[in-house]
């Protein structure tokens, strides 16, 4: 009898699985990143955490690093870049990354992508080198946004392209 019971309850709980509806995902919020005198609106996930200013940066003027606090440890750093201040050759290697001015040449995989608030927009993909005892390489995707004389600039870390598409559409520059 208890064997019986046993596989009764195995198989009801079989049974009732099939029904239980997983939770609607989170929407993203609002996140405002303030850069130098200009505001970057985005909607991301709610765990998102905005970082607090830099302004001591090699190839940029000002930086803010958003903590996306998921489990890849993905972020996002915001940057204002001038035509002085920019750096479209460097090699993004441990921690040295390429940032474009307004008036720099950009990659030739570059596609324009509308965002309020900008002159014209860019995003396209970018490789990114680690060396310590071995390398890796990874892609990271970067919008470039030209507002007035300066460039506003989002590089990630840990988001795949279709996630960083999905966030573009929701960018604003104030």
């Amino acid at each position: 009898m208890r064997r019986a019971s046993a596989l009764l309850a195995a198989v009801l709980a079989l049974a009732l699985g099939g029904c239980i509806v997983a939770p609607p995902p989170i929407p993203d919020r609002e996140v405002t990143i303030e850069l130098d005198g200009h505001v970057v609106r985005m909607d991301l996930p709610p765990t998102a955490e905005v970082g607090d200013p830099a302004t001591q940066v090699d190839c940029a003027t000002s930086s803010v690093s958003v903590s996306l606090g998921d489990e890849t440890r993905g972020r996002i750093v915001a940057m204002t870049t001038t035509a002085e201040a920019s750096c479209p050759d460097e090699e993004a290697l441990n921690g040295r990354v390429p940032t474009w001015g307004p008036e720099d040449p950009l990659p030739v995989d570059a596609v324009p992508v509308d965002v309020e608030g900008a002159v014209e927009a860019h995003r396209f993909a970018s490789s990114y080198t680690e060396c310590t005892n071995s390398c890796s390489t990874m892609t990271r995707e970067v919008l470039v946004a030209a507002v007035d004389d300066v460039a506003i600039m989002l590089l990630t870390r840990g988001v795949d392209a279709a996630t960083f598409d999905r966030w573009l559409g929701s960018v604003e520059i104030d």
